[in-house]
């Protein structure tokens, strides 16, 4: 099957918000963690929203910064385990094995995770699970990959109802410190590779599928979020975003407050004034482009002199300019 190419990479933002949720019940703080990966703080818990990959990967590296490689990747399957793969699995009723469902999955992938170029390949006799090339920097892919084989473990193991674990693998890294974390030293490794590849027997390809029902997951909303300073602050920016861009001065004076205790709040929640605007803005941002309305309007509603202006301030915030985001989500495959 040949790969499906997009131009950005984007993923659900509900996976988001429940990897935000486990790394901040495992001890971290939220607004710190959301402020360090430069997502915006009303990230929502909704599985038709998609955000750029790359907001996941700053999130990973921000959490693995303080809670150590090892309870990261255990963190990363359990979201993968609870919430990820669960919410995909009745997918896969219409296939009889899984070697017919991943033969197939790219199509499914599409759904969860828009711009992953992944399939299945077979070299000398052997069944390869493959993800293309990333086209990001080195240092990304180092935790790219290990994220990769995680999801795909969990995916066979619900499946095929067995807890699965590769035995062979193609890396495009020559560390391999994250995944000997994540699949012990006895599967065997091939640095330095194109693609990232996981072998999978023909056992396993061959197998029914076997889908215990309480591995599909229900439609209840997996992520709550409580009110903090911060949210309060970001409903007041929204709410006047589309009349006047509020200065802190004026923001303080609505909520009574004087300009030096209303920074020195969100400052005790980790965050600042500009910051909780880039997150209103991109948040605005892709509600608008969603709906389809063009990007001179939208930089126009959101008080942008000029397109140029405007696309600098959304690829600073995303890491990509309005029109490739947009891309993706007029793409009919999506």
């Amino acid at each position: 099957m040949t790969p499906i190419d997009y131009q950005v990479p984007v993923t659900r933002s509900s996976y988001l918000s429940a990897f935000v949720s486990v790394f901040s019940e495992a001890g971290l703080d939220k607004s710190k963690l959301l402020n360090e990966s430069r997502l915006p703080i009303d990230i929502k818990s909704d599985d038709d929203e998609f955000v750029p990959t790359l907001s996941m990967r700053r999130l990973i590296y921000s959490a693995a910064n303080e809670l150590g490689e090892k309870r990261t990747l255990n963190l990363i399957r359990s979201v993968f385990r609870d919430k990820a793969v669960p919410s995909v699995l009745h997918l896969f009723a219409q296939y009889s094995t899984v070697r017919e469902a991943l033969e197939d999955t790219a199509s499914i992938f599409s759904i969860d995770s828009p711009g992953s170029a992944v399939y299945l390949q077979t070299e000398q006799g052997k069944t390869w699970f493959c993800r293309s090339s990333y086209n990001e920097p080195f240092a990304s892919i180092q935790w790219h990959e290990p994220f990769v084989i995680a999801y795909v473990m969990e995916l066979v193991s619900g499946l095929s109802n067995i807890n699965w674990a590769p035995t062979e693998l193609k890396l495009q890294v020559t560390d391999t410190t994250l995944v000997n974390h994540l699949v012990g030293h006895r599967c065997q490794l091939y640095i330095g590779q194109v693609n990232t590849a996981i072998f999978i027997p023909d056992d396993i390809l061959d197998k029914k599928i076997s889908i215990r029902e309480r591995s599909i997951s229900n439609t209840e909303t997996f992520v709550k979020w409580h009110t903090t300073f911060s949210d309060t602050v970001y409903d007041l920016i929204e709410s006047y975003s589309r009349e006047q861009s509020l200065t802190v001065a004026e923001a303080a004076d609505i909520l009574g407050l004087t300009e030096r205790t209303l920074q020195r709040k969100l400052k005790a929640e980790h965050t600042s004034y500009q910051n909780i605007k880039d997150s209103v803005l991109y948040s605005l941002s892709c509600q608008m482009m969603k709906k389809g309305q063009n990007l001179t309007y939208i930089a126009s509603q959101l008080g942008f002199q000029n397109m140029s202006h405007f696309s600098r301030s959304f690829r600073r915030i995303t890491g990509v300019t309005p029109r490739e985001y947009l891309k993706v989500l007029s793409d009919p495959n999506i």
